[in-house]
């Protein structure tokens, strides 16, 4: 039977080809690692470094989110929580910082006391990158919607084209979109759909009975 580290080196050659990167930390003082898939290398470390301690865990994450990891982990392994995911930054050989989002297993003894922590880690750089470019966009369009629509806007009570500034009629999605670069999708609302299947299902029935 193999042991448990015999089956992680098994899976080794799985994991080398994807981004996903395994670890194996002991619960004690400065979280040593036991084991971390040889890929760790696209952070620019090498496998040797990370498992003799010369790289540490607490020393490749960002000095702003230690306390927090190290907080909550403590309060999950406290209350009995089994599985978790966190989302951290760690330093890459390159001296940038990545985004982290790891999935966590926590190993009990044979007396099922917690001993160790098996996780997946995943570079979400980008995606959260992405995120935040775009609450970013939000809220920029937030602030210049609060601007469009603050004070009097003239508007047509019946086609609701708003009055520009000059004088000019345009409508509405204009207006908003030439201040704003918001962009426009139409439809119809819960109502309107029901008024206007309505009448194409009476018009289509009018057209048949002539």
């Amino acid at each position: 039977m193999m042991s448990n580290l015999e089956e992680l080196y098994l899976l080794e050659s799985i994991v080398e080809a994807s981004p996903a990167i395994i670890f194996r930390w002991l619960i004690q003082e400065g979280w040593p690692v036991e084991y971390v898939s040889r890929n760790v290398e696209q952070l620019g470390y090498t496998q040797e470094e990370i498992i003799s301690g010369k790289i540490s865990w607490p020393g490749m994450t960002h000095p702003d989110d230690v306390p927090r990891v190290e907080e909550e982990v403590k309060g999950f392994v406290a209350h009995g929580t089994d599985r978790w995911s966190q989302t951290y930054r760690l330093r890459a050989r390159d001296g940038v910082y990545r985004w982290i989002r790891d999935w966590n297993l926590l190993l009990r003894d044979d007396q099922g006391v917690p001993r160790k922590i098996q996780g997946i880690l995943m570079d979400i750089t980008k995606e959260k990158a992405a995120e935040e470019q775009r609450v970013d966009a939000q809220r920029e369009l937030e602030k210049t919607l609060a601007k469009v629509i603050s004070g009097f806007l003239p508007i047509c009570a019946q086609c609701k084209a708003i009055r520009d500034s000059a004088g000019n009629w345009t409508s509405i999605e204009k207006y908003i979109f030439d201040k704003s670069q918001a962009r426009f999708s139409h439809g119809y609302c819960p109502e309107c759909a029901k008024k206007n299947l309505s009448d194409l299902s009476q018009n289509s029935q009018d057209l048949r009975s002539t």
